[in-house]
């Protein structure tokens, strides 16, 4: 049940994120910029780089459960989630800003104060709470 979970866990993750990626890509300019070519790869390791992030939420809930086998419609699983999509997609934005992995679209909402993207931001608040849903929900 657990390696099945977890399957869906990485399946939904990859699909949902690519499915954000995908929608919010305009507002890059690093990805405006490039040919189909350099965009699809980039576009899948961006997804495949937020399956981690949302795998690092999954362990860090299940740490605070002391079990792998949680359920996101707990309240305190949904703040957790919440803050640690927050914390990480916060300190990705501010690192791959910093370190000129890419550049924003003046069309990309910031968030005031910080001055990183709101999408981002929002995708890895939303997406690990959907991914987990849809696992719990198939695995069932």
């Amino acid at each position: 049940m657990l390696a099945k979970r977890l399957v869906y866990i990485i399946i939904f993750s990859f699909l949902v994120n690519l499915f954000w990626e995908v929608s919010h890509s305009l507002l890059y300019k690093t990805i405006t910029d490039m040919s189909v070519y350099e965009y699809v790869p980039r576009i899948l390791q961006a997804s495949a780089g937020d399956i981690i992030m949302v795998a690092v939420i999954f362990l860090a809930i299940s740490a605070f459960n002391k079990s792998l086998q949680w359920k996101i419609n707990n309240k305190k699983n949904i703040i957790l989630s919440i803050v640690l999509g927050l914390m990480l997609s916060i300190g990705f934005e501010l690192f791959a800003i910093y370190t000129s992995r890419f550049e924003y679209n003046p069309s990309m909402p910031l968030i005031p104060i910080l001055k990183v993207g709101l999408t981002p931001v929002l995708q890895m608040i939303l997406t690990p709470l959907l991914t987990f849903w849809l696992a719990e929900k198939v695995n069932n």
